[in-house]
């Protein structure tokens, strides 16, 4: 989850409802960890309305970790992918770890959120870095490049950090979350944020 710990909004949140109808577990996981529920764009007409909630990013992983080392029929295994590996005829055959195994496969899905290439940009300074103070994939990376994929740069526009009490309140609009918001998942009782104070 990246740093902004929403799951949702106008895009988003109508896929986490469709991965939930195809039986995946992002809702379901969505509405154990969420703080706060609300429906966006309600000013406007039904087809913009949008489901965004805000989660605890860490028990979210924790949770999610957890559900996919249980599940059945899947091997997780943990290392750096620096390139992808092509045949003569530039089908894939296999990935390469950065302690240099060569995993054969015939096919990839990268997932690589924002580390592909990942800089880190405050005011005028940048520098190459991942998310959350990680390392960016650079070989892996390059290896795409050097296989004619486009990159292009996603830019995340995270707010900057404030001091808390440096902040007048008293200022400032509350929006609260929403009483009887409807949960992500089928899966989930309808009642899921009962006894949940939502920030």
């Amino acid at each position: 989850m990246p740093c902004n710990p929403s799951i949702g909004g106008t895009a988003k949140g109508h896929l986490v409802f469709e991965i939930d109808a195809l039986g995946g577990v992002m809702g379901e996981m969505a509405d154990k960890v969420t703080l706060q529920s609300r429906t966006l764009n309600l000013g406007k007409g039904a087809a913009v309305h949008s489901k965004r909630i805000q989660a605890d990013r860490r028990k979210y992983q924790a949770l999610m970790k957890h559900t996919l080392e249980k599940t059945e029929n899947l091997r997780l295994v943990q290392a750096e992918i620096v390139s992808v590996e092509v045949d003569e005829n530039k089908h894939v055959c296999g990935v390469m770890t950065h302690l240099g195994e060569l995993w054969e496969c015939s096919a990839v899905i990268i997932a690589t959120g924002t580390h592909l290439g990942g800089r880190i940009f405050v005011g005028d300074v940048n520098y190459a870095a991942g998310p959350d103070g990680m390392l960016p994939a650079n070989a892996l990376t390059n290896s795409l490049l050097s296989l004619g994929v486009k990159m292009m740069r996603f830019k995340t526009g995270t707010p900057a950090r404030v001091k808390r009490d440096t902040v007048n309140y008293a200022e400032l609009e509350l929006q609260p979350g929403e009483d009887n918001a409807l949960p992500y998942s089928a899966r989930t009782p309808a009642d899921y944020l009962d006894g949940i104070e939502q920030i």
